[in-house]
């Protein structure tokens, strides 16, 4: 993972200073956002993945913008990770939101990653 984080983040750094813009953010998770929605409504597979694709490289360059390395990108990656495995995990249908009672052994990500954004190097 750290190799794909790696390359986006060299991408960004190629075209953008390290300054956080969240308007620039916004706009452009919208615009992927909009054509996921269109190769949805087209059922285009390989449009679908691009822009889903797309979302993700918008957030990696987002995390860089806001002063993370790779590794605190990474990091920060499997903290949300260790959040989720650590929700009830019940089979659910396919059009009803997972874990809205996230179980006794759940444990919020925000702490572990408020560590990592206090060790910035802003």
């Amino acid at each position: 993972m750290r190799d794909i984080i790696t390359r986006v983040c060299e991408w960004n750094e190629a075209r953008y200073e390290p300054i956080e813009n969240p308007i620039l953010t916004l706009r452009l998770l919208t615009e992927e956002l909009d054509e996921y929605f269109q190769a949805q409504c087209e059922a285009n597979d390989v449009d679908k993945a691009d822009a889903l694709i797309d979302i993700i490289y918008v957030a990696i360059g987002a995390m860089w913008k806001m002063g993370l390395t790779t590794k605190q990108i990474a990091d920060a990656i499997h903290v949300v990770c260790d959040s989720n495995d650590s929700k009830t995990a019940t089979k659910t249908a396919s059009h009803i939101k997972a874990n809205i009672d996230k179980g006794a052994g759940f444990i919020a990500p925000e702490p572990r990653l408020q560590e990592i954004l206090d060790d910035r190097q802003n």
